[in-house]
């Protein structure tokens, strides 16, 4: 959803709309009605799961106000069903410590998330092979963690090591 404005509302009025996405629906008219000042406008989009993507809606300046931005970019994101598969523990060796971690695994893909892992709001992602014997993804990703001279901390992985049903990995942060 997209919320559109408008200064004067004493009149019903329609405000047309476009967008540069070829991937993305806007509706091409806003109808307002007198004394109404603001809409939500559902916005369509196909992009892959997984993905982000950047469009921009914009208005004609002769229905644009001259205060007003006459366009906006929108970035979305089309995330993954996030199914909860157990709670492992993590082990820290930068921290010295260990907790029980939930562990969510994408629907749609083998890829895997430690939410709010070291830091509330910073996922751990990562993905395995269709096997799940394998790491083979594993970017290096902001801990939350910047109580240090350096700033924020990034995990990467430099490996996987397989313990029965459970994978350990070969860290570095």
């Amino acid at each position: 959803m997209v919320k559109i404005g408008r200064q004067k509302t004493d009149a019903a009025a329609s405000i047309h709309l476009t967008t540069d996405a070829e991937n993305v629906t806007v509706p091409t008219t806003v109808d307002f009605a007198a004394g109404e000042a603001l809409k939500e406008v559902k916005i369509a989009f196909d992009i892959a799961v997984g993905t982000t993507a950047s469009y921009t809606i914009a208005i004609p300046e002769e229905d644009s106000y001259v205060y007003g931005s006459p366009k906006v970019t929108v970035n979305i994101k089309r995330d993954y069903t996030w199914l909860n598969i157990g709670t492992g523990y993590y082990a820290s060796q930068l921290f010295g410590e260990g907790w029980d971690q939930p562990v969510l695994k994408a629907k749609e893909a083998n890829i895997y998330k430690l939410e709010d892992c070291i830091t509330k709001g910073y996922p751990i992602m990562f993905t395995l092979s269709d096997d799940n014997q394998e790491l083979i993804g594993w970017d290096p990703q902001p801990t939350g963690y910047d109580k240090t001279d350096y700033g924020m901390l990034y995990f990467a992985a430099a490996g996987m090591e397989r313990k029965g049903t459970c994978c350990l990995s070969r860290c570095r942060a």
